[in-house]
Order: C-alpha cells, then sequence, then structure tokens
C-alpha cells in the first residue's frame, strides 16, 4: 500500500480531531477526538488501521487536526494488475468458450470490501480463469474455485475478481469449474442477441438500443430496436430469417481486434 515516507507529530497537550475519508464510498468515519500523552501513538494505530484497510482493497484519506495544523495523507490501495496475470480480454473462458474447468492458482485473496459481506465472502484473483466476468449485456458465470462456491465474478480494472463463500490459500494451485448449464444458456441467448441485431439492420435499417438477458431460464429475455413499431409482417420475416441463419451453423469464435484496425 502507498502512504506517506513520514508522519506528522504534534505537540504535547493539544487535543486532536482525526477523520477518515472514503472516496469510492463519498463516506466520512470520524471517531472523535485523541488527547493525552498517548495521542501519537494513538495516531499511528490509527493510520496502521486505514493502511490495513488498504491492503483489503479500499483507498482512503487520513485527516489529523489541531487547533494550529492540519495534515492529510492519502493511501492506495495496491494495484491488481500487479498480481493478476490473466487480464479481462485475455482469459482462458474468452479464448476457449467451450473450456468448463481449469487448474489454476490462487494469487490473492482478500475479505470482500462490501460491508454487509464482511467475513462471509472473500475477494479472489486467480493466474486465470474460466469464469466469465459480468460485461457486454451477459451476465457473469458460477461456479466452484476448489471447495469454494463462486458467488460472482466482476471486471475490476481489468481484473476479474471471484467473490467466494470462503477463505482461499494464497498460492494453492484449485481446480475451477464453471456452471455449464447456466453459461451455455447465457452464450445462446447472447449469440442469439448479435444475429437478430444484425439481421434487424440489414433487413429493416433498425438499430439495437438496449437489451436485457435475464438469467432466470423461465423469464423472457428482451431486445428492444430503434423502430416505434415492429409490423406483424416485419416480425415473421427477421424470426423467418433467424430461423435460415442459425441452420446454416455459421461457426462462432472469438477474435481480437487491433486498436488502429479499421
Amino acid at each position: 500500500a502507498a502512504g506517506p515516507a513520514s508522519l506528522c507529530f504534534f505537540q504535547p497537550g493539544l487535543p486532536l480531531t482525526f477523520a477518515v475519508f472514503f472516496p469510492a464510498r463519498s463516506a466520512f468515519d470520524i471517531p472523535g477526538q485523541i488527547s493525552g500523552r498517548s495521542k501519537n501513538c494513538r495516531c499511528i494505530s490509527l493510520v496502521v488501521r486505514v493502511l490495513l484497510g488498504c491492503l483489503q482493497g479500499e483507498r482512503a484519506l487520513l485527516l489529523v487536526c489541531s487547533w494550529r495544523e492540519a495534515v492529510a495523507m492519502e493511501f492506495d490501495p495496491p494495484d491488481r494488475a500487479e498480481v493478476s496475470k490473466a487480464r479481462c480480454g485475455a482469459l482462458h473462458c474468452q479464448k476457449d468458450s467451450y473450456a468448463r474447468s481449469l487448474r489454476t492458482r490462487v494469487l490473492s485473496c482478500v475479505p470482500s470490501r462490501e460491508k454487509k459481506e464482511k467475513g462471509k465472502v472473500w475477494e479472489v484473483c486467480l493466474e486465470d480463469t474460466v469464469l466469465f466476468p459480468e460485461g457486454g449485456g451477459q451476465p457473469c458465470d458460477l461456479g466452484k474455485i476448489g471447495n469454494a462456491s463462486v458467488i460472482r465474478v466482476q471486471n475490476i480494472d481489468g481484473d476479474a475478481v471471484h467473490f467466494v463463500d470462503a477463505a482461499l490459500e494464497e498460492g494453492a494451485e484449485l481446480n475451477v469449474e464453471v456452471d455449464w448449464e447456466r453459461r451455455q444458456d447465457l452464450m445462446h441467448q447472447h449469440s442469439a442477441q448479435h444475429l437478430i441485431t444484425a439481421l434487424a439492420i440489414d433487413m429493416f435499417g433498425y438499430e439495437t438500443l438496449s437489451w436485457d438477458l435475464k438469467v432466470d431460464p423461465t423469464a423472457t429475455t428482451t431486445l428492444d430496436l430503434g423502430t416505434e413499431e415492429l409490423k406483424p409482417e416485419e416480425m415473421s420475416q427477421l424470426e423467418q430469417r433467424v430461423n435460415e441463419v442459425i441452420c446454416k451453423e455459421h461457426a462462432v469464435a472469438p477474435r481480437w481486434i487491433s486498436k488502429d484496425s479499421e
């Protein structure tokens, strides 16, 4: 964690007021005043607590004030990019959409930063993963890492962060398993959306404005086209064309496009 090179000590006998600001939550934590001969030790203790919070992934600003002077110290959490090897966009699950398991190593495991999840959920970064983090309109995968159940996976600053229900040992090599029934359903729906979007533009010039992929298999996924009305004959023609293309069994595979590509 990054922090100040030295701490500021205040004159004996002067009470101190201190506060901690957490930018991510736009929240202040104001414990009160420190006074007496032990105030410098207590100030150091507070700084240590803030540093420990940073190690759990939260940026904090410490403000200490007396009647004649004040000092602000900013603490940043460690950059996940320094510890995570496989970045979002180049994960194993994005190279091989049909991979159901992977043997990989735990790079980090820290308690969740969400207050309601403290002591119940941990954030885990792996060398690589077959669990897709939510993105592009597709919900995240669920599954297992060792014996721990994966509650969700998120793309945080380019890292796939797995939220699990049990702490995992850093450095341990474990199997990652994807809930394949859920993944396959999401893949089918997402591919269908791209197909409908492409044909709606090609046939009628209607662009897709938004879509909502439902995780519940009993619910209906919706797609909003850029037209005030989709006429019954247009709906019929679009449905027929979509089914014709599906029957042709075109290969679907990921590809990477460079930033300079046209």
